[in-house]
């Protein structure tokens, strides 16, 4: 007896000095060795190398290292651990096993071990054993306890447990209604189940909503098939009818408190204000604006509620037009928004569709208001449209216009809307003059021009008034008066006698640039195309007359095509398209707030509609003599007064003739070295009119 004292004693004394030396991994060993397959017995042979177990590893209970054991046993083996699977280590029952769960627990809290599954009932819950902790055990350091790594269980694993009762073929409703209540009251403390509850909602009504949210999480492009989800919820029959029948009204409690919504027959899905419910702080992920949106954001989100909006819904006009008021509660900074009171939902809907197609660079077609409307309100609407008496359009908002395309009629913002929606973003949507059709005052050589004095006369009248001090008078005088405020003059005359040129000169002199339409450019072969170029012009002309200090002068050069006499409209699609742009710009003629200079050689051709258009009526004729000396000595100044006055009496030619002579004078000298003879001069003077000149020689 006293040889087996002795020799326990031994055992006992190099236990523990093995253990002393041992490394956690070596501990780990000899227990799994001793201890896999025992049931859980015999423990008191092992509390040697347990104890120095729990001290290398911070555990505070033999259970805690009996439960270590195992699943780092099976970790090694790259297999997590459930409560079955430890029973199975230690071959014991499953509820012997249970008595580890505690310790479990513990070791949860501290971070040596993880769930690796969204389980959140200990029974379920399958056990790994974290990386640090492993890195530690493997290079023989003592493992300390650390913050836990458990995840906390979340909203989202609620919904995932509630869909999983729910799928469960074994358990009737009234089963499923009691799991939810324990689970919803295990975690009260969740805001979902606090947002559910505040709204007074019944226990099968927060288990429609928990699915909805499961088939999300599952798959975001994925709806609710009400039909399949209310069999699995219910059943009874009765119950199941009755709940579809609520939710095809549009009566059910979840749609009443705007958290779902549907979207087709017989489909569901989180409304807005349900991923705000449930995703919280992170509901912005899920394309929910938690933040206030920028006007682009905001067009975008109403073309997106309309996408999303099923077509079958009896109810869409409702949703479309609810969805539409929340958002504008929810965004009231966009200024945009305030100008629209007074319209119902629906018209600003349209007007919000329209702005969103502009700023994607298209237009909204008309048929499309049967996406918006029931098929009777949309004839009804479409009519208003094409009779112009719809709100959007007596505010002066939308216009229609042919978007060539199949002839499709389209809507598109007007001016007006453009400036509502846009406000200082406005410059970056809207065509600018290009810099060729800009004549820039402050790059305008100085000219001397010659004329009689009575044209004279009228261009001084005319460029008086264009001063900045005259002009500014002249305009608060007429508005007193009440009369146009807007200055339009029409030059005509022979080419080459300076029409142009005046206005440039007259521009120059009074600091105005110059916006020069080229008429050649406003047609086009497609049809309504040169209506819309020529309607773009004035556009164009407004906006820069609001950015420019003085207001510029809109050029029209050479506008014969467009200002000379109506034909009939009945003989060409040319006819109808040129009277088309006629009337176009006599309307705009008639309310120009601006200054207009138009240049024509055929003013006898003047369609007399454009009389009264025109404040100033000045004609151009060829110059008389002393003007065409005077010319002629500015041009070349080496003429003598006597030869100005010969070249003036035998050559009957306007200012720009006698300018080309005098070029091609200048480059015979730079070219040859020599100085201009009377007879090449007499030979340039022929050439320009491709005819023999009858008169005397030229003497110098």
């Amino acid at each position: 007896m006293e040889n087996k004292k002795n020799v326990k004693q031994f055992i006992a004394k190099m236990s523990k000095t093995l253990s002393a030396k041992s490394t956690p991994l070596q501990c780990l060993k000899i227990l799994a060795d001793r201890m896999r397959g025992k049931h859980l017995k015999n423990i008191g042979s092992m509390s040697q190398i347990i104890d120095d177990l729990m001290q290398k590893l911070s555990l505070t209970s033999q259970e805690q290292a009996l439960a270590f054991t195992a699943v780092f046993d099976r970790h090694c083996g790259g297999r997590p651990s459930d409560i079955e699977d430890i029973a199975s280590y230690y071959d014991c029952e499953p509820l012997e096993a249970m008595q580890l769960a505690p310790a479990l627990r513990e070791m949860l809290s501290k971070g040596l071990m993880q769930v690796v599954n969204n389980e959140n009932r200990i029974t379920q819950m399958r056990f790994d054993i974290d990386d640090e902790v492993t890195e530690c055990i493997l290079e023989g350091k003592t493992v300390k306890p650390r913050t836990s790594k458990m995840r906390k269980f979340n909203q989202y694993d609620l919904c995932i447990q509630v869909s999983s009762l729910i799928h469960d073929r074994d358990i009737p409703t009234k089963s499923l209604i009691s799991r939810m209540e324990k689970l919803e009251k295990e975690h009260r403390s969740l805001a979902l189940v606090k947002g559910l509850k505040a709204l007074r909602l019944s226990v099968a009504d927060r288990a429609l909503f928990y699915e909805i949210s499961h088939d999300l999480l599952t798959n975001e492009d994925c709806d609710t098939d009400i039909v399949r989800t209310l069999s699995d919820i219910f059943d009874n029959v009765l119950e199941r009818t009755k709940t579809r029948r609520m939710l095809i009204n549009g009566n059910h409690p979840l749609m009443k408190a705007e958290l779902i919504e549907q979207v087709g027959e017989n489909e569901m899905r989180l409304s807005d204000d349900g991923k705000k419910l449930l995703f919280g702080k992170d509901a912005a992920v899920y394309g929910v604006a938690t933040e206030k949106l920028d006007r682009y954001a905001f067009v975008d989100k109403i073309f997106n509620i309309m996408r999303d909006t099923s077509k079958e819904s009896k109810r869409r006009q409702y949703l479309l037009q609810r969805k539409v008021e929340k958002l504008e509660d929810y965004n009231k900074h966009l200024s945009f928004i305030g100008k629209l009171v007074g319209l119902d939902a629906l018209s600003r809907f349209v007007f919000y569709i329209t702005a969103s197609a502009f700023t994607d660079g298209g237009s909204y077609r008309l048929d499309n208001l049967d996406n918006i409307y029931d098929k009777h309100k949309a004839l009804i609407e479409k009519n208003k449209f094409k009779q112009e008496t719809h709100p959007l359009m007596e505010r002066g908002l939308v216009e229609l216009t042919n978007d060539g395309f199949l002839n499709s009629t389209s809507i598109v913002l007007t001016e007006k809307g453009k400036e509502i929606f846009l406000e200082e973003d406005i410059d970056l949507f809207i065509d600018k003059p290009s810099s060729k059709d800009m004549i820039l005052h402050d790059k305008v050589a100085e000219k001397k021009l010659f004329f009689d004095d009575e044209l004279s006369g009228q261009l001084q009248m005319l460029g008086k008034s264009l001063e900045p001090e005259n002009y500014n008078a002249l305009r608060q005088r007429l508005k007193e008066k009440n009369m146009p405020q807007g200055i339009a003059a029409l030059l005509y005359g022979e080419p080459g006698t300076g029409k142009t040129e005046s206005v440039i000169q007259m521009a120059r002199a009074t600091g105005r640039d110059i916006m020069h339409v080229d008429i050649s450019q406003t047609k086009s072969c497609w049809f309504g195309e040169s209506e819309k170029i020529i309607k773009d012009v004035f556009k164009k002309y407004r906006r820069l007359c609001q950015k420019s200090e003085l207001t510029p002068i809109l050029l029209f050069n050479e506008a014969d095509a467009v200002l000379s006499r109506r034909k009939d409209a009945s003989s060409s699609n040319v006819a109808q398209t040129e009277n088309a742009i006629q009337n176009i710009i006599l309307e705009e003629l008639e309310n120009l707030d601006g200054i207009l200079i138009a240049t024509t050689n055929l003013a006898t051709n003047l369609d007399r509609a454009f009389d009264r258009r025109f404040l100033f009526k000045i004609k151009f004729g060829k110059p008389a003599l002393t003007a065409k000396k005077l010319i002629w000595q500015y041009k070349m100044p080496m003429l003598t007064p006597a030869q100005a006055r010969s070249l003036a009496t035998t050559y009957d030619f306007t200012g720009g003739e006698i300018d080309n002579i005098a070029r091609k004078a200048t480059m015979k000298e730079l070219l040859e070295g020599t100085s201009i003879t009377p007879a090449t001069l007499d030979q340039f003077c022929k050439e320009e009119r491709l005819q023999s000149a009858q008169g005397r020689k030229i003497g110098f």
